[in-house]
């Protein structure tokens, strides 16, 4: 079994509960929130295709994914399942 530190058991418990945060706005629709997440200089990478190295979308900066959260929004607000 492996040991951690109490250092290590509460990063990885402060990981889990960002991702938690991340999916519950991503639920609520709530794109301000999840950007909020992210520092202000962050470098928010996509990777869409699981044989590629290369990223499929950068997006840098807290504000430019800001723009990128509120176009998803709107995108699926105006997108019914069965367009997908």
């Amino acid at each position: 079994m492996t040991e951690f530190s109490l250092q290590e058991m509460a990063d990885r418990l402060a990981i889990r509960d960002l991702i938690d945060h991340y999916a519950y706005y991503a639920d609520q629709a709530d794109p301000q929130a999840q950007a909020a997440l992210f520092t202000e200089d962050t470098d928010y990478v996509v990777y869409m295709d699981a044989k590629s190295a290369t990223p499929t979308q950068t997006v840098k900066g807290r504000a430019n994914l800001l723009i990128r959260q509120l176009n998803i929004e709107m995108f699926m607000q105006h997108t019914s399942p069965s367009d997908l």
